[in-house]
């Protein structure tokens, strides 16, 4: 994933001030955020703007990517809650 966040970080340098996508914590603590943004249809007017310079199978590679995160941080507060500190 790291290569497709940063050459789209590369792209869109003023990105960074608004979301750093090259620091993982930051990536990490905004899952769900990034998962729903990247899901907008094309045309939607909230879609973030620069998504559109990647190519759909980026988009999906980011998605699929982007719901396993999320799945993970899931099942691990799911265990975390079922059977205490690891």
């Amino acid at each position: 994933m790291q290569p497709i966040f940063d050459e789209y970080m590369r792209m869109y340098p003023g990105m960074q001030q608004i979301m750093d996508l090259t620091q993982l914590s930051v990536v990490q603590a905004n899952l769900q955020a990034l998962l729903e943004v990247f899901s907008l249809p094309f045309e939607a007017p909230h879609r973030m703007p620069v998504t559109r310079d990647l190519s759909p199978q980026k988009i999906e590679v980011i998605k699929t990517w982007l719901k396993n995160q999320i799945a993970k941080k899931k099942k691990g507060a799911f265990a975390e809650k079922t059977q205490g500190p690891g």
